[in-house]
């Protein structure tokens, strides 16, 4: 009588949910890796912005009041096209004050759970209702 090696199949069940188990256990922070990588990306070029337009305030002594303006902002396309920044972030929110003493740039993030969020809005004294903003401002 003669006996084959094979596997049991208690043997192959156990594998098979030891594999489901860490699938079950590794899945859910594999999913939200690429929009906290965006929303990384997203903070950085905020960073970056709020670099340029400080560049621009010691230029001109206030912050542009627009940057499609190019009557009131005769500099606004050196801004926006080189001198102080390599381009606007097109998911970027830019709120200039009236005074060209300050303003708000912020972006839509997308993981609502992020800590940052609710320290920047508390940083720039933002009372938006608006739950995923992140905000940089000029203070």
């Amino acid at each position: 009588m003669s006996r084959s090696r094979a596997f049991t199949l208690i043997e192959l069940l156990v594998v098979i949910s030891i594999i489901a188990v860490l699938t079950a256990v590794l899945l859910p922070n594999l999913v939200g890796i690429r929009g906290r990588a965006a929303d990384a990306r997203k903070k950085a070029d905020l960073k970056d912005f709020q670099a340029a337009l400080r560049l621009y305030y010691n230029d001109h002594q206030e912050f542009p009041g627009s940057l499609t303006d190019t009557v009131t902002y005769p500099d606004i396309n050196r801004f926006t096209n080189g001198d102080y920044s390599s381009n606007f972030p097109v998911y970027t929110a830019y709120a200039p004050a009236a005074d060209g003493e300050s303003y708000d740039l912020y972006v839509l993030l997308d993981n609502t759970a992020d800590p940052d969020i609710l320290a920047s809005k508390t940083k720039c004294g933002t009372t938006a209702d608006t739950a995923n903003n992140y905000y940089v401002c000029a203070q």
